[in-house]
């Protein structure tokens, strides 16, 4: 994995109420030096296969792409078209490999995530830094987010 950006260095609390690091970046891989200061921002490269990618395209023409909202409206920061993998996608063999694949390397069960959500973007569309906390998922099994 490439960390491009991560949250600040872990440390602990000395007994005279004093900080220190647990790990320098130097030591520590998950952390490294280089990467900026703010939220987890992770690259895995070859995380899926070219026949995985290509059963995603076919669910998301399938299942057909609305306008992406961030929390339940549209907003101007995020300019895309998804289309939720629910159903008969959810249960496809080659995603439920994926699923699993996720599970594995995030070590987050699968009940705490929502529904894949295929992303779609035409030349000049983006996705910006934006709030799309959800109230109502406060009470449902995979709760408010915390990574996407």
């Amino acid at each position: 994995p490439t960390v491009l950006s991560s949250p600040t260095k872990k440390i602990e609390m000395n007994a005279d109420n004093t900080y220190t690091s647990i790990l320098s970046c130097e030591e520590d891989v998950t952390n490294p030096c280089n990467a900026q200061i703010g939220p987890w921002v992770i690259t895995l490269e070859n995380f899926i296969t070219p026949e995985e990618i290509s059963n995603f395209l076919k669910w998301g023409a399938d299942i057909g792409y609305e306008r992406s909202q961030a929390g339940d409206e549209i907003i101007e920061a995020r300019t895309s078209s998804h289309a939720w993998c629910n159903d008969d996608c959810f249960d496809d063999a080659i995603v439920k490999s994926v699923r699993q694949r996720i599970v594995s390397v995030t070590g987050i069960p699968e009940e705490n995530y929502e529904c894949l959500q295929l992303l779609k973007y035409e030349p000049d569309q983006y996705y910006r830094p934006h709030n799309d906390f959800i109230e109502k998922h406060v009470d449902h099994a995979h709760g408010s987010r915390l990574l996407t």
